[in-house]
């Protein structure tokens, strides 16, 4: 195996911006969209909330490692529960634009999906930054 003689870059200016993108991806999922719901349709706003917060519980178990962000093997499985919700984002987003859906809603939605590949893209160069798990279980030893 050869060794790269590239110096590798902070992990740390990364972490820093995943952490505010995370928070306000939760506030758009948890708060914006059910508030948009229901300022169009009239349906129960508090309803929204608690079912979007259902929805949400793998993504808060998630976000200690996130606010963490120094373990790559918990980071790889928040990536992969990012990637199960962009996947239902976007195609809720499409959904919506489709349905015809009003366009408050639709908005967030296309937003949060937005939100959601951000996320994904900063997990995948914050775990190219972290030391690879094999060289990062040597320091303990």
């Amino acid at each position: 195996m050869r060794k790269s003689n590239k110096p590798t870059k902070p992990a740390k200016p990364m972490h820093q911006a995943l952490k505010p993108t995370w928070a306000v991806w939760l506030l758009i999922a948890a708060i914006l969209y059910p508030l948009a719901v229901s300022v169009s349709t009239g349906a129960s706003l508090w309803a929204g909330v608690a079912v979007q917060l259902l929805g949400l519980i793998p993504a808060l178990l998630c976000t200690p490692f996130i606010w963490r962000g120094n373990s790559p093997y918990a980071l790889i499985w928040v990536s992969m529960v990012a990637l199960v919700y962009l996947g239902a984002a976007g195609v809720m987003a499409l959904l919506r634009l489709y349905e015809a859906a009003p366009v408050a809603v639709s908005v967030v939605q296309c937003i949060e999906a937005v939100l959601l590949l951000i996320i994904n893209c900063q997990l995948f160069l914050l775990l190219k930054r972290l030391p690879a798990m094999h060289k990062q279980n040597a320091q303990f030893k």
